[in-house]
Formats: structure tokens, C-alpha cells, sequence
């Protein structure tokens, strides 16, 4: 079969769109019909907006679509700025035209379209299919995917079923300051707009989740709220001065569990609460793929690259002999370049990676985009 030559730029017209939209069903929602896949993965890439052109880039062979991709900015919260992030979204090439170099070709042409909308870095969900793949383009995986799991069956929770309910839009901007209050202090955590609010109540039945509310016996006032999927806690959040605690253990007995799995970060404030509570944190380090970024604009971050980690500063530092300076090794060559990259990225950042020594002086600092955040 001969090579194939590929033109790739922003989608041209809707129609367009339409055939990148029913590729990218077809690839990553296979087990839907094609119509509800195609339904499915239109709202996922639009938020309830009208889908831009410009947020989608295509890769034609002569007149025939064959692979693309979905550009979606989002607003961040790093310490006490706001950050512009933009989500590299269903990267996808047809079968047929695959091992190409379509897939290279479209990433680069992301990254550059990063660049022209002056985003501060740019993220990628990689499945695990492509591990090790993005990071060629300079891609590092730094979420640390932290669960806790707390213990329930030596405490006592002193709640009423009657205050715990089903949340509804109603509920959207109580629910918008409890996260804002809880979760704005977090690294990996996204900025939401009344319009991300409807478009995670829509994601909710797509993705199992149930959101709960909490109130008090005087007024409609909502304390804090959940969203679950059975007894894991996918994200849990209240008014500042609400403890966090007697929420879960509210959780607990609702359910009937003696156990529950939160899917908090470290520096989570309920973690501050647990002290007489059984629990296990556990923190997981993936560099090659899972949730990635990339630093597109380092000046954002105050940190140039110049300024970063050095290649070996993760490394143990041995004394060298005459003969060890001159001796070269392949697999060291890679195993540096792709700690750089990682080490490079934390820094800049302001992650506290686990390989990292800065880790050795407590937990650390992780990067986590909310599951109901994730494109």
C-alpha cells in the first residue's frame, strides 16, 4: 500500500464536524448504537454551546476525513491565579490510516493551535492503550489518582435521612460556592461556570454519579454536598465552616456501609478531620500516561525552563571515576530524558511528585482533575 499524504487543519464546515464527531463514536463509544454515541460524544465536546470550528481539527486524506481531534479551554485554579488550560480531546485516526503518522500530525497541529490561543498548558485523558505515546511530544503523566479509605464501623453518625436529598439544578449555586470554597485550593481543579454546573448534571446518569445535598432541619441552606457512584466519593465539598466528617459518616448510614472510598487529594481539608478515624491514603505515580500535561506557556508559572529541575536532580548522586565518565548507556539516556520531562513539569508547576525528593518532606502536593471535569 502506498504512503498516504495528509492535509490537516481546522474543521471547515459543519459537515465536517459531523464525520469527525461520528468517527470519534465510533472509536471510543462502540458499545452504544451509532446514533446515541454520536448524541453522546456532540454534547461531551460542546457543553451545551454551539461547537466551534476552530476547537476542531481534522486530517483528510485527498477528500476523505480520516482522523481528528477536539480542542475544549478551561479555566483553573493554580494558588491564587486563574490559568487557562485546553483539553486535547478523542485524538482518533480511522483503521485504515493508522501507522501513518496522521496521529503525529495532529497533536503537533493541537499543540501549535495551544500556542496561538495563548493557553498555559495543555492536557491529555490517555487511554491505556497509548501509554507512552504523548510523551514524545513532551507530555508527562503528574495525577496521582489519591483514594482514601475511610472506616466506619467504630463510629457513630448523628444525621436524619430527611435532610440528605437528591440534588437538582436548583441547587447549582450553593453547590458552585461549597466547591469553589473547597476545591479552588487544590492543584488540577477547573473553574465552573453556571453552564459547567448543567453540563456536569447532564454527565451525571452518563457517568453512574448520583449528587446528594445536605441542609439543616431550619432551612433549605445546603451545607455541603456529594457526588457518589455506590460508596465511593468522587468528590465531596461544603461551606467553610461546616466540617466535612459528619457528611461522610451521614453518607455512611445512609448507605448502609460500614466502609466508603473518597477520592480526594492529600491536602483535601477533610483530611485535617480524620485523627480518630481508621483510614489509608493511597497515591498512585503514572509519568507515561493516565492524566498528562504539558507546559505550553512557562512564563505563566513564573518558572522558566532554564530554572527547572536538571535531568539528574531526581537521581542519586554517585562519585564518578575516570572510567565511568566515559562510559555511555542507551537505557540511561532515556530514563533521564523522561525524568526531566516529569521533574521539569512538577516544578514548574507546583507539583510535589513521589519520585520527587521534595516528597521525602511530607505528602504530596498532587495534581487531580475532578472525574465530572474530565473530557
Amino acid at each position: 500500500m502506498s504512503a498516504m499524504s495528509f492535509d490537516v487543519a481546522a474543521a471547515r464546515n459543519r459537515s465536517e464536524v459531523q464525520q469527525f464527531i461520528k468517527l470519534a463514536a465510533s472509536i471510543f463509544r462502540s458499545t452504544e448504537t451509532a446514533p446515541e454515541g454520536q448524541s453522546v460524544k456532540s454534547a461531551l465536546f460542546s457543553r451545551h454551546r454551539r461547537m466551534s470550528l476552530v476547537n476542531i481539527i481534522v486530517i483528510k486524506n485527498n477528500s476523505n476525513l480520516v482522523g481528528g481531534c477536539c480542542l475544549i479551554d478551561r479555566r483553573f485554579y493554580w494558588n491564587t491565579k486563574i490559568i487557562r488550560g485546553t483539553f486535547i480531546s478523542s485524538v482518533c485516526v480511522d483503521k485504515g490510516a493508522r501507522a501513518q503518522g496522521a496521529s503525529v500530525l495532529l497533536v503537533e497541529a493541537a499543540l501549535k493551535q495551544c500556542q496561538v490561543r495563548e493557553t498555559d498548558f495543555a492536557l491529555v485523558i490517555a487511554r491505556r492503550l497509548v501509554d507512552n505515546y504523548y510523551t514524545k511530544f513532551g507530555f508527562t503523566g503528574v495525577s496521582q489518582y489519591s483514594k482514601v479509605l475511610i472506616n466506619l464501623s467504630d463510629t457513630r453518625a448523628s444525621c436524619s435521612k430527611k435532610f440528605i436529598r437528591i440534588g437538582t439544578e436548583k441547587d447549582f449555586q450553593q453547590c458552585s460556592y461549597a466547591y469553589k470554597a473547597t476545591y479552588s485550593g487544590l492543584l488540577g481543579s477547573c473553574v465552573r461556570s453556571k453552564t459547567d454546573w448543567k453540563h456536569i448534571y447532564w454527565k451525571l446518569s452518563l457517568l453512574n454519579l448520583h449528587l446528594l445535598v445536605f441542609s439543616s432541619c431550619s432551612s433549605e441552606q445546603i451545607h455541603a454536598y456529594a457526588i457518589l457512584r455506590n460508596q465511593d466519593i468522587i468528590e465531596i465539598a461544603g461551606h467553610p465552616s461546616i466540617p466535612l466528617l459528619p457528611v461522610v459518616r451521614c453518607i455512611g448510614k445512609h448507605l448502609g456501609a460500614p466502609s466508603l472510598v473518597l477520592h480526594i487529594p492529600p491536602q483535601h481539608r477533610l483530611i485535617s478531620e480524620l485523627e480518630s478515624i481508621d483510614f489509608t491514603v493511597s497515591l498512585r505515580q503514572c509519568s507515561y500516561g493516565g492524566h498528562m500535561v504539558k507546559v505550553i506557556n512557562h512564563a505563566r508559572f513564573k518558572v522558566t525552563p532554564q530554572q527547572t529541575i536538571s535531568p539528574q536532580s531526581s537521581l542519586l548522586e554517585l562519585p564518578l571515576t575516570k572510567d565511568m565518565r566515559s562510559f555511555h548507556a542507551p537505557w540511561a539516556t532515556r530514563m533521564i530524558k523522561k525524568t526531566s520531562i516529569f521533574a521539569d513539569t512538577c516544578n514548574t508547576m507546583g507539583i510535589r511528585g513521589m519520585s520527587l525528593e521534595d516528597s521525602l518532606n511530607g505528602l504530596p502536593k498532587s495534581f487531580n482533575i475532578p472525574l465530572v471535569d474530565q473530557v
